[in-house]
């Protein structure tokens, strides 16, 4: 993904955990994706062209008994070099 960091567009991959209430790991998933997607768009850090659109992808979709107090947010890294 192009994001702007310390105001100069640089090519970054990234992780981010969401929680999510859903009735299935799909819906999940789905919901997850969402709110990363808004949470980009939002904070204007995206700045890829629509002819080269992010990919987005989930890791893991994991049921938990209550929902953690954990903010959201993303990890960083260099595209080429992925953790």
């Amino acid at each position: 993904m192009e994001a702007r960091v310390d105001d100069r567009p640089v090519v970054w991959g990234f992780f981010a955990t969401r929680w999510v209430q859903a009735a299935d790991g799909y819906s999940a998933g789905r919901d997850g994706l969402a709110q990363v997607w808004k949470e980009l768009y939002v904070r204007a850090v995206v700045l890829n062209s629509e002819a080269a659109p992010p990919e987005l992808s989930i890791e893991d979709v994991s049921e938990v008994s209550e929902m953690p107090s954990a903010p959201p947010g993303f990890v960083w890294f260099p595209e080429d070099e992925e953790p």
